[in-house]
């Protein structure tokens, strides 16, 4: 009797193990694989053009689920004064339409997408911009730049 309840409490540890490593396997699969990247253009057309991209990098496809219609997260900070909290000036999301809700995108393996953005009328100095995906269930990385309008 006890060589068959030592047998069982085996079977069920190593059954209990597999399960897991199954789970974990199944959870590495489900978390994209995205790079993301943001790039200075120097002036385009008089304006001031960055792109942030998103690159699924991984071997499976990857579905975002953003979380407004903008698709990232955007912030501009003026460095020269610090106390000036949000200088005038204008910024355009070119590849963006406003819509009523968030779309979910698919990323298939080395698909890219870009974001383009301008800005416009903003004084002399130094700022910060910073980028992020807005997505609902994963943290794909921030992105910086600290850049100078002369």
């Amino acid at each position: 009797m006890k060589k068959v309840l030592a047998l069982f409490s085996i079977i069920f540890i190593i059954g209990f193990i597999s399960i897991l490593i199954i789970k974990n396997d199944k959870q590495t699969e489900e978390t994209p694989k995205i790079l993301t990247e943001l790039r200075d253009n120097g002036i385009i057309e008089g304006k001031r053009e960055f792109i942030f991209s998103l690159e699924n990098i991984g071997k499976n496809e990857a579905e975002l689920q953003f979380l407004t219609w903008l698709e990232y997260n955007y912030s501009l900070q003026y460095l020269t004064y610090k106390e000036e909290v949000s200088p005038d000036g204008t910024t355009e999301h070119v590849d963006l339409k406003k819509r009523n809700r968030p779309r979910k995108l698919v990323l298939k393996p080395n698909e890219r997408i870009d974001y383009r953005l301008h800005l416009s009328g903003y004084p002399k100095g130094t700022y910060e911009i910073t980028v992020s995906p807005a997505v609902d269930q994963y943290n794909l990385g921030i992105q910086k730049i600290v850049f100078s309008i002369e």
